[in-house]
C-alpha cells in the first residue's frame, strides 16, 4: 500500500471536487492517506516528502499559474526536494487554456519530479466522467 499525501487549493470549490475524487480512489485503493486543504496549516512537508506519492491540486489563477498564495511559495520552496519523487498534478482552470498546468509539470519535472500519472485538468466544473476518471487514477496510485 502506498502511503501519498494530497495537496490542493480551491477558490470555487471545482479543485475541491477533483481532490475528493482521487481521495476517494486512494481510499478504496488502500493507500495510507493525508489529505490536506493547503489553506489550513496542517501541511507537514517533511512527512509529505518521504511519502511514495505526492499529488498537488491547483487551480489555473491569474494569468494561467498556478495558485501564487499558497503553491507558488511552496513549489519554490521544496524545489530540488522533490527530485526523484512521484508525483501527480490535477487542477481546473475558468478562462485561458489551461496552458498553467504545462508549465506546472515543466516546473516540477525541472526540479527533478517523476509524474506518477500524467496530470487531469478540468475546464471549470468537472463533469462526473471526470470526476470518475479521477478516482480510477487514485486506486492506480494507491497501488
Amino acid at each position: 500500500m502506498a502511503k501519498v499525501t494530497l495537496v490542493y487549493w480551491s477558490g470555487t470549490g471545482n479543485t475541491e471536487s477533483m481532490a475528493k475524487a482521487v481521495q476517494k480512489g486512494l481510499k478504496e485503493g488502500g493507500a495510507e492517506l493525508d489529505f490536506i486543504d493547503i489553506e489550513d496549516g496542517s501541511l507537514n512537508k517533511e512527512k509529505m516528502l518521504a511519502c511514495d506519492i505526492i499529488c498537488f491540486g491547483s487551480p489555473a489563477c491569474g494569468s494561467e499559474q498556478i495558485n501564487e498564495d499558497y503553491f507558488e511559495p511552496l513549489m519554490e520552496e521544496l524545489g530540488d526536494k522533490l527530485s526523484g519523487k512521484n508525483v501527480f498534478l490535477f487542477g481546473s482552470f475558468g478562462h485561458g487554456d489551461g496552458e498553467f498546468m504545462d508549465t506546472w509539470k515543466e516546473q516540477v519535472l525541472g526540479f527533478g519530479a517523476k509524474m506518477a500519472h500524467e496530470p487531469v485538468i478540468a475546464e471549470e466544473e468537472p463533469e462526473d466522467d471526470m470526476l470518475e476518471k479521477l478516482t480510477e487514477i487514485g486506486k492506480k496510485l494507491a497501488k
